[in-house]
């Protein structure tokens, strides 16, 4: 078994350190200082390697699941974006924010008159049952519409966090 001094050389690359010899107790369940420290030191390594192995399994499961929910939020504005085309609503871009690894928001911009019209309030309808329908406890998506603009400020909205943009 090594020696505190040796450890500490060990770790340190120091081997100006040099061990003194400990004062020897004998006896049931008494152990030397260094006897103390060295399994403290194992211990710790121990758990450290222990650690870090579950902790890069870990990070790598939500690495996998954070990729796997931006597909799916992009794929989900795609469907959504299908749907708007088909009900004859004019669309012009759609931005996605990435608020966590689970939570995804959109704004879907369309022509003012399409925002504006009585019918619309049915396209809202239709977005919601289709965003019930994907949510889970592991993806949350949500959405909101803005008339389309000349003064859209992408920039603020990229500083916002909609970094993704799909469309004209």
């Amino acid at each position: 078994m090594e020696t505190l001094a040796e450890n500490y050389s060990a770790v340190n690359g120091n081997s100006d350190w040099e061990s003194m010899p400990g004062k020897t107790v004998e006896g049931e369940n008494v152990f030397s200082a260094d006897k103390l420290i060295n399994a403290y030191l194992k211990g710790r390594e121990d758990e450290k390697k222990r650690f870090e192995g579950h902790l890069d399994t870990d990070n790598k499961i939500l690495i996998e699941k954070f990729i796997q929910n931006l597909n799916l939020a992009q794929k989900f504005c795609e469907e959504l974006t299908i749907s708007l085309i088909e009900k004859q609503v004019t669309f012009y871009r759609v931005w996605l924010r990435v608020k966590t690894k689970t939570e995804f928001e959109s704004i879907f911009v369309v022509s003012e008159d399409d925002f504006v019209s009585e019918d619309f309030n049915g396209i809202y309808d239709l977005f919601i049952e289709k965003e019930q329908s994907i949510n889970s406890d592991t993806f949350d998506f949500s959405f909101s519409f803005m008339p389309d603009s000349k003064n859209i400020n992408e920039e603020k909205l990229s500083a916002d966090g909609f970094t993704f943009r799909y469309g004209k």
